[in-house]
């Protein structure tokens, strides 16, 4: 007769009946220490303690992979926070200065449309009397007028350089 090989265990296996081998050992020193009770109770709470503490392990597992893994994935976004706090900083200062340069514009033109307003009040003052004095030169002139005396058949140039002393 030959003798079939038994299979190779795989990792996975062997993790496992060395912890069935270790729970067992931890159920024999129990057992042992208290007089072999295998009462079903007694199974159970030692299966509820097991339980338990695989429980806590994975518990333990994954709270650290979590929390690594968000470690990693917030360093990006804790990185770009900071980039965008420095920027945002940078845009208040800017925001700051343009707006005092807002507001000595803003000045400036108020200054400006108040001179405008008195440079117009001026001019409507200036036409007003220029209007007036108008008014006045032509009413001279008028006068003037009046005691001119007009010749009628005289020829031009006809009282040589003495105009007076022809008449």
């Amino acid at each position: 007769m030959t003798r079939k090989k038994a299979p190779t265990p795989t990792k996975e296996q062997e993790t496992l009946s060395s912890d069935q081998a270790s729970s067992d050992q931890a159920s024999g020193d129990q057992a042992s220490g208290e007089q072999a009770s295998d009462s079903p109770e007694d199974m159970a709470t030692l299966i509820k303690q097991t339980i338990k503490s695989e429980l806590e392990s994975m518990h333990e597992t994954v709270a650290s992979m979590l929390k690594d893994s968000l470690g990693q994935a917030l360093s990006p976004i804790e990185k770009h926070l900071a980039e965008n706090g420095t920027i945002l900083e940078s845009l208040k200062e800017q925001l700051e200065e343009h707006a005092e340069k807002f507001n000595t514009v803003f000045n400036r033109m108020d200054s400006i449309q108040a001179n405008v307003r008195k440079g117009e009040k001026d001019t409507s003052a200036c036409l007003a009397e220029m209007t007036k004095l108008q008014k006045k030169i032509n009413e001279l002139e008028d006068r003037s007028r009046i005691n001119n005396v007009r010749l009628i058949n005289l020829p031009t140039g006809a009282e040589g350089d003495n105009p007076q002393g022809y008449l």
